[in-house]
């Protein structure tokens, strides 16, 4: 709700100034709905929808709901648990902005730090898994990062030739990726 009234007051405060200022001491120049316009851009609506889904679902308890559910089917190991965020993450952002997913999955690790040792290096590993995961599940579609989409729209690379390059790379990297963590976080 702060990020939405925020969003609102910002809003008005620059129609407000780009109305007044730009126009009748300066002249001209620039229309405030072109100004605004920059704000509407749906890279920026997509980020801040992750962020909203974000401070919803740990406002409503959500967030330790759909990380029991998520998580069930990898255990109570903390290796299990370190490949579960791996996965469920890498995933997520093949599908999602990468960064949106990000916001998204650090709710779901709130929940399952509860459970963990306060000065475990297992707390570390999980915490890094979300963003490596995100990162690399994001080299896998056009629409999971937004320099993915800039290739993908030149028309010099298919489709089909980046996602299959991006599911290989992606999981290769996802398995590298949960070796090095795996080595981080070595008292699991």
């Amino acid at each position: 709700m702060e990020l939405f009234t925020f969003i609102i007051i910002y809003h008005r405060f620059i129609t407000l100034f780009a109305k007044h200022s730009l126009q009748i001491e300066v002249g001209a120049l620039l229309s405030y709905e072109s100004i605004m316009a920059s704000f509407a851009d749906p890279v920026i609506m997509l980020f801040i929808g992750g962020f909203v889904l974000a401070i919803a679902a740990t406002k409503t308890g959500l967030d330790a709901q759909v990380a029991k559910v998520l998580l069930k089917p990898f255990g109570k190991q903390s290796v299990n648990v370190l490949l579960g965020f791996l996965l469920i993450t890498g995933f997520f952002s093949m599908f999602v902005s990468n960064t949106a997913t990000a916001a998204l999955m650090l709710t779901f690790l709130t929940p399952v730090f509860k459970n963990l040792p306060e000065n475990g290096k297992g707390r570390i590993a999980l915490a890094m898994s979300i963003p490596v995961a995100a990162n690399l599940g994001g080299m896998a579609t056009p629409i999971s990062t937004p320099p993915n989409a800039l290739a993908f729209s030149t028309n010099i690379v298919k489709q089909n030739d980046m996602m299959k390059v991006g599911i290989i790379m992606g999981i290769i990297s996802l398995v590298l990726g949960y070796a090095t963590l795996m080595l981080v976080g070595n008292s699991l």
